[in-house]
């Protein structure tokens, strides 16, 4: 993020660079101006002082005495405070205030020298090896010939120059610093007064911010910022109408999509989720918090699902479909899928509609089983009976032994159909049954019940019905419930025992549950078959079990008393070896059940 600085600071700033700005320009201007001053004046004196020793030296170079042109030239140096040097026209030093002659360099290359040569009068400023000092020089010819005889060189340093440029410097940055100072302490005040009522409307909008719309921000004395106020206060008012009016619609909406029993899902053009509710969250599986932004096929992973939305994400329409989640137990869903526009009819979305009708294909799928099954069930003996009463009429009474043998099958026909619509009578009164009566009851008792009723077809077939068990069992059952799946249990042990064999109801006592086990060593499940044996009209053999008078609804009559009491049945089997089916219940009351769609 980009470092902001406070207005009042940038003004100040602005204030105090413009101002040092000025200040520096001035002092600028100001000491070369006095340079420039101070230098023309020196300059000046310069020439004259050239100028008159010049009347005292020429004397002397005409009569070719050098000797008395040096020590005249230190003799004006001294009285004089001034660097004298007397240099012929090739450049040879004759006199000098300060050095002996001959020790000097030739001065034909010097600037003023080669000027003063052509008979000007010209000035230079540099440093001199000799003396160690920036020199101002000054170059007069001696006389007004063309070349001169000589040229008379006047200087001065520039030290005190400088020191007093330099004072003159430090005397205006003083000054300057104290302008500043009152320039500043100015400027803050001015800047107080100014950012006084923007402070104000600056407290103002972090209220508006907060949700505080029903604040008003006071007037400014600058027309401006009294017109931003106003404009402000309109802007809050406006503003808060249209709030109250979306929070309301809102309100509405939440409450409606809130109570649905669908899950509602709004999905972005790009496929992530824009808005959700509860029933769709609890359907995802994910909090509200891990699903707002992510996108629909991240949440749930599912192919036919990313093939729904990307179909209806090109269609313009409303459409439906059915998918499986097959990694959530084969849940059923509906899915609905509707365009979701804007304002402007610009198309933002999806919006998806996820009703679980799991229960519901599951209902179809039994109504529809049940109802192929039972009239299955239903027309196998029909026909039989059907086909001999037709035998009969056609003249087969005309012979008594074969009449006999006819009525004798149509009536075991009739025992088959009385049978099944005994069970599907027992069945159906038993899935309607919302609640037992459960009493404290003792399970040897009821299981003795359950083998007298059993024993005359145990002994028709010589099988032996054992009992065991140590101490008493307690449990709180509906004992006629109980009595009768166990009498399925036990009854199907038997038809599917070999002659001489035995079937055993062992009862055994846990800290959490009850189990009845009912032992056969009869032919045994096929393990593909196990899962299926409890529903209705489901036979591992059609053939030998309508053989043996079965119906196909005594282990699923079994399943739903069991479940009913709060329990579950399970079943142990190995081909050729015998069945082991246990009935486990609660060990306490337990908790009436009503789910039949397992």
């Amino acid at each position: 993020m980009k470092h902001q600085i406070r207005f009042i600071h940038q003004l100040l700033f602005s204030y105090l660079l413009i101002i040092i700005l000025a200040l520096s320009l001035f002092s600028l201007l100001t000491s070369r101006s006095i340079k420039q001053f101070h230098i023309r004046q020196n300059i000046t004196g310069l020439e004259t002082e050239a100028r008159i020793a010049a009347i005292q030296i020429k004397p002397l170079l005409k009569a070719a005495r050098s000797d008395t042109v040096d020590s005249l030239c230190k003799e004006l140096g001294r009285n004089t405070a001034t660097h004298i040097t007397v240099i012929l026209p090739d450049g040879t030093v004759v006199g000098d205030s300060l050095a002996a002659p001959h020790s000097m360099d030739n001065q034909r290359g010097r600037p003023e020298i080669a000027a003063a040569l052509t008979g000007e009068v010209e000035s230079a400023i540099r440093y001199s090896q000799t003396l160690r000092h920036r020199m101002l020089y000054v170059a007069a010819p001696l006389d007004e010939k063309r070349p001169p005889d000589a040229v008379i060189r006047t200087a001065l340093p520039l030290t005190a120059l400088d020191q007093e440029i330099k004072a003159v410097h430090w005397q205006l940055a003083a000054s300057g610093l104290i302008v500043a100072l009152l320039a500043t302490l100015l400027g803050f005040l001015i800047s107080k007064r100014i950012l006084r009522p923007l402070e104000t409307m600056r407290q103002g909008a972090q209220r508006f911010s907060a949700g505080e719309l029903d604040h008003r921000m006071s007037g400014a004395n600058i027309h401006e910022l009294n017109s931003l106020a106003t404009d402000m206060n309109r802007m809050a008012q406006e503003l808060k109408q249209r709030i109250d009016t979306i929070s309301k619609q809102r309100n509405r909406y939440e409450a409606v999509v809130s109570s649905m029993d669908e899950g509602v899902v709004a999905v972005g053009l790009e496929g992530r989720i824009l808005s959700i509710n509860q029933a769709a969250v609890r359907m995802l599986g994910h909090g509200s918090d891990n699903t707002q932004g992510r996108s629909l096929q991240e949440v749930l992973r599912n192919r036919d699902l990313q093939q729904f939305i990307a179909t209806a994400v090109l269609t313009t329409g409303t459409i439906s479909d059915d998918i499986i989640l097959h990694d959530r137990d084969n849940q059923v869903w509906q899915l609905t899928a509707t365009p979701l526009k804007g304002g402007g009819k610009e198309r933002l979305g999806t919006l998806l509609v996820l009703n679980d009708v799991t229960r519901l294909r599951r209902l179809e799928r039994v109504r529809k089983d049940f109802v192929a099954n039972v009239s299955h069930e239903i027309k196998t003996p029909l026909t039989a009976i059907k086909g001999f009463v037709e035998t009969l009429q056609d003249g087969a009474l005309e012979a008594p032994q074969e009449t006999e043998q006819f009525l004798q099958i149509i009536a075991r026909h009739a025992d088959r159909l009385d049978a099944i619509v005994s069970d599907l009578l027992s069945l159906s009164k038993i899935e309607e049954q919302a609640a037992l009566q459960l009493t404290p009851s003792n399970l040897g008792k009821i299981i003795e019940a359950a083998i007298l009723v059993c024993q005359p077809g145990a002994f028709a077939q010589k099988i032996t019905l054992r009992y065991e068990f140590d101490t008493p069992v307690y449990a709180a059952v509906d004992e006629r419930l109980l009595e009768q799946a166990l009498v399925n249990l036990i009854e199907n042990a038997v038809k599917y025992s070999p002659e001489n064999g035995e079937v055993r109801i062992t009862v055994k006592e846990g800290a959490a549950a009850i189990r009845i086990l009912v032992e056969d060593d009869g032919i045994g499940i096929p393990q593909k078959d196990q899962p299926r044996i409890f529903e209705r009209f489901y036979r591992v053999d059609r053939a030998r079990s309508r053989h043996m008078g079965g119906t196909g609804l005594g282990l699923a009559i079994v399943k739903h008393i069991v479940t009913l009491h709060g329990g579950h049945v399970s079943v142990e089997s190995e081909l050729g070896h015998g069945s082991r089916f246990t009935i486990h219940l609660p060990n306490g009351v337990s908790e009436a059940k009503n789910d039949y769609t397992k």
